[in-house]
This record gives C-alpha cells, structure tokens and sequence, in this order.
C-alpha cells in the first residue's frame, strides 16, 4: 500500500493528488476548457446573436433569457473541477464586473449605432380620397422616440393601435406622411395625388344567383396585389395560374385574403371568388365587401418614397428601418359585390 503521508493532497483532494506537482491542475484544465469553450461560446453567439430582436419584434423574452442562461452553465462547466483551487481574489474581482455591468445593463440605453434597434415600415394609400398614412410598427416608447425626430410628424396626433393581422406583440404608430411616387404617371412637379385614382384598376363582376363574383384587376408599375375580403371566403380560382391538386386552395376556416403576384409588369389577374352561404340565407342573397390592393417597394432611387427617404435621414443612429409586409406602399381602393 502506497504510502502519502509525506505529501498533503491539495484540501479535500484524493491522496494520489499529493505526489503530484502543484502546477499539474492547470495543464489538465488548459487540456479541458479550451475545446469546450471555443464550441459552445461560437454557438452560445450565434444564437445570442439570431435572437437579439425577439424583444423588439414584440416576442417574449424569457426564450433568448433562456438560451443565455444555458450557453452561461455550459461554458463554466469545465471550471467545475478546478474551481476550488482559484483563490478569493478572481471570484471577489468578477463579482464587482457583475455589479458594475448589472447597474450600467439597467441605466444605460438599450441600443445604439452598433446595436440598433428595428422598426417596421409601411405607407397605405387610398386611391380613391387621397389620405395617405404612414407608420412605424414595434414597442410604442422607442416608436414615438423615432417619430419625434421626423420633421413630417410634428405637431400631428400620433395614434398608436395594436395591428396583430400585421405584426403580433408590437404597436402600429401612424401619421400623415409625405405622398409616394411609385408610379410617375404625373407630369415633374404635379402632386402625385392628382394620378393615384389611375394606380389600380379593378371590374367585378356578381355571378348571378350564386355567393360568388368575378375580380379583373390591374396594377401600374407593379407586379403584386390582394384581394383582401371583410369576412373569410371558401374557394378562390386565379386563371391562368398553376395549381396543385394535393392542397386545397383555401383550408376549412377559410381565408379573408389572396395575395396575386405576376412575373410580368401591369399584367392583370382574372380571379374568381366564393364565399360561403350564412345561415338562413339562399345562394345570392348574400354580398361581400372588402379592398383590393396593390404593393409598390422600388426603393432603389431617391425620392420615390420619400416618407422613407426621409426616416432614414431623420431617424436616430440607434434605429434601423425595414419594411412590415411584402410592400412598402400599399395603394387600395373599396369594393362592394
């Protein structure tokens, strides 16, 4: 039996541990650590990183609270069996970076330059009285703090509603903004106002005796629109276009929009439309209302939008601005069937 009584092991360490030299602790963690910090902490990023906006988007954060309380036990895991032979004095030190990063985390402002914060834009217009309104989705204190700096929005009334069909968890902050010119079909220095009835152009047409109505709609300078319907439909056919018959064209709840896209510019979509029979009623007796609009996001030269040239002149450094839905101007007009 091997004798230790002439090396003391390190505290409550195994008796072996004695013979050997007090340095070896280190080799074994810098064999250790290093491989399984390099790993986790890409990923720990990466992931910290994919989700810094959950908060901004209107998510809950107990998921990237989460990821970063795990990736957090993970990476001290290798200093498990080395941590008793760190004296007092890296402990006490990390313990004051903790105080000082956790009182500036709560006084300091959330964002910056280098960490911006991300606001949803869009621009709806109706094509048939003009109004124009522009907005800004996303939490409603930084969402008025970006607004504020916009030379258009001043001295109007900011409404700030809740808009889940567009965006859930965040505010949809509104004013009235500077028209677009996303189809030049007005003379240089005409209001554009003056050709928006010309934007969109749509025929309806009722199927007699039946819940069901014929849309022709046309669109200049624009290769997508929706039908977007005030209660939910049951079948839609577009002509012309592909389909799969495995899929039903709308599910069993049914659907209060059809989103129509084109490869071709100003091409028009022939769509036909039922919607179901409500109780007590016959076939046709029954009508349906709802929009029809078109999307413009040609951003590529300025002043063809210029309420968003002009956010992203005016908008605080620690913003970025990026678009809420497929357009960044929505033009529509009314319909009655």
């Amino acid at each position: 039996m091997l004798n230790y009584s002439q090396h003391n092991p390190y505290e409550d360490e195994q008796g072996w541990s004695g013979k050997l030299p007090s340095w070896t602790w280190l080799l074994q963690f810098l064999l250790i650590a290093p491989i399984l910090i390099i790993i986790f902490g890409q990923v720990a990023l990466l992931v910290v990183e994919g989700t810094a906006q959950t908060g901004p988007d209107g998510g809950s954060l107990l998921l990237p609270y989460m990821l970063i309380a795990i990736f957090s036990i993970m990476l001290l895991l290798p200093l498990g069996p080395f941590v008793h032979r760190i004296t007092y004095h890296i402990p006490s030190f990390l313990f004051l970076i903790f105080i000082g990063t956790l009182i500036y985390s709560l006084v300091a402002f959330p964002f910056s330059a280098n960490n911006r914060y991300k606001a949803y834009f869009i621009q709806t217009v109706d094509l048939e009285t003009g109004q124009n309104q522009v907005a800004l989705f996303g939490l409603e204190d930084y969402i008025r703090s970006i607004i504020a700096s916009i030379p258009s929005a001043a001295g109007q009334s900011i409404d700030c509603v809740s808009r889940e069909e567009i965006r859930t968890g965040v505010q949809q902050c509104s004013w009235e903004g500077i028209a677009p010119r996303v189809v030049p079909n007005v003379p240089s220095g005409v209001p554009p106002e003056k050709g928006y009835v010309d934007w969109l152009s749509y025929n309806v047409s009722r199927i007699p005796g039946q819940n069901s109505a014929r849309f022709v709609i046309s669109g200049q300078n624009t290769r997508a629109c929706v039908l977007r319907f005030d209660r939910p439909i049951k079948d839609f056919n577009v002509l012309g276009s592909s389909k799969d018959d495995r899929f039903d064209a709308v599910p069993e709840v049914g659907s209060d929009q059809i989103r129509l896209w084109h490869r071709d510019w100003d091409q028009a979509w022939t769509v036909d439309v039922e919607w179901p029979v409500g109780d007590g009623k016959q076939p046709g007796e029954e009508g349906m209302e709802g929009k029809v609009v078109c999307l413009w996001s040609d951003d590529n030269f300025e002043g063809v939008i210029p309420a968003l040239d002009e956010i992203r002149r005016f908008a605080p450094a620690w913003s970025a601005v990026t678009k809420a839905q497929d357009g960044l101007v929505e033009g529509s007009k009314r319909f009655m069937v």
